[in-house]
């Protein structure tokens, strides 16, 4: 695994992958090399068009580093996260989620009430973060238990996570990369909304909605070209020119060792 992407690729198909007859459950995903920041930008909005997600960039000399697929590291995947289209909302429960995250449980108004919509683990920094722990756990005593009168909220399923006590509910403007079947995909908390009061969060209603909005943008030109894509590749190791050519290396048995163990 510490061969660059391209000597690991080129030992799955000349050794473990040649001859391959269960092409249908192992295989190489397909792939184009491309040079410029302009060719991902075309891949990107061909890739939505298509009605895909999005897609993944890789630098072909970037070696494997587990957990750390980010975009410095020229490892990253792209998504067409919806700039035009964020909710405000209220931080209302901290919980455990996958791989042991801190995740946050995500509320909106429905009358009176208010309705957790979606789990949340990306976004804001750590100085958010612990404002929020710190604002929910040292006024009055730890998280409950049970969730506050006002909030229908999900189950908490980390025995150190609990709900907010209602006074202390905060508002962040959240986004997503869509929603598919009532959930959202890969929600994402912006920032914290310190100029809005709880009371006036987005409501049920526009929640709803925001599938339909989810699927008109993710077929629009102007979603595929967001500030946010162009903000990734800013940040990104890829280049406006044509990179210099690496100089090829001989496949060695430990590379296709090392090939059979990562695949």
């Amino acid at each position: 695994m510490n061969a660059p992407l391209y000597q690991r690729i080129q030992a799955l198909e000349v050794a473990v992958l040649k001859d391959n007859k269960h092409i249908d459950t192992i295989s190489v995903a397909p792939r184009k090399t491309i040079n410029t920041r302009e060719e991902v930008e075309q891949l990107f909005s061909k890739a939505l068009s298509a009605g895909e997600e999005g897609i993944v960039v890789k630098r072909k000399d970037v070696t494997y580093q587990p957990g750390t697929r980010m975009t410095k590291n020229g490892w990253f995947k792209m998504k067409a996260y919806l700039g035009d289209n964020e909710l405000d909302v209220a931080v209302v429960a901290i919980d455990k989620g996958k791989d042991n995250q801190v995740t946050y449980q995500l509320a909106v108004r429905d009358g009176d009430k208010y309705q957790t919509i979606t789990h949340c683990s990306s976004g804001l920094g750590r100085v958010d973060r612990d404002y929020i722990y710190d604002l929910a756990t040292r006024s009055e005593g730890p998280l409950l238990q049970k969730a506050p009168p006002e909030l229908r909220g999900w189950k908490i399923h980390d025995p150190k996570g609990g709900y907010i006590r209602r006074e202390h509910w905060i508002v962040v403007e959240m986004t997503a990369a869509g929603v598919r079947d009532g959930q959202f995909i890969d929600p994402v908390m912006k920032r914290i909304r310190y100029d809005k009061d709880v009371d006036e969060v987005d409501t049920l209603k526009t929640f709803e909605s925001y599938e339909e909005v989810c699927s008109y943008a993710n077929y629009s030109y102007g979603c595929g070209r967001s500030e946010n894509m162009f903000q990734l590749l800013h940040n990104s190791k890829l280049s406006d020119k044509s990179p210099s050519k690496a100089k090829p290396r001989k496949v060695t048995k430990r590379m296709i060792v090392e090939s059979s163990e990562f695949s």
